[in-house]
């Protein structure tokens, strides 16, 4: 599958502008999830790890929050928390997409259960994650 014109023609739907915060510690995934929200017209954020992502939260809304679990500092399962227990819905509303290696088995009960956190396995399936954004977006 070619990424670029997949992406272009499919990764969402016509009139809809998503803003996506994009969270993982490993600087070359960061930026190929950036370039390639990018080629689906997709305006994008950044951060290392969950503490950095909750504080961008706290002054910027995203419509959703891909992270990926395994970073230092905070992990993925730690942001998701923070999320959820926050008062303000704005931020304790927002969905999420975990990105993970590991089998959703492997993840924390707490995290698994959320009702608004979905689960991308890496590698990453560019049709995976068109499918997502289509789902999630406002």
């Amino acid at each position: 599958m070619n990424v670029a014109t997949s992406a272009t023609s499919e990764c969402c739907e016509p009139g809809k502008s998503l803003h996506v915060l994009i969270v993982d510690d490993i600087r070359c995934t960061l930026e190929l999830m950036v370039k390639l929200l990018q080629l689906c017209g997709v305006t994008t954020e950044t951060a290392v790890n969950g503490k950095e992502a909750f504080q961008t939260l706290c002054a910027r809304r995203p419509d959703i929050v891909i992270t990926d679990h395994e970073m230092p500092v905070w992990n993925g399962s730690d942001l998701i928390r923070a999320m959820r227990a926050s008062p303000d819905q704005s931020i304790s509303g927002l969905p999420v997409v975990l990105m993970t290696a590991a089998g959703e088995d492997e993840l924390p009960e707490d995290v698994r259960l959320q009702s608004d956190c979905h689960f991308l396995r890496k590698p990453i399936s560019v049709d995976a994650l068109q499918e997502l954004l289509n789902r999630l977006s406002p």
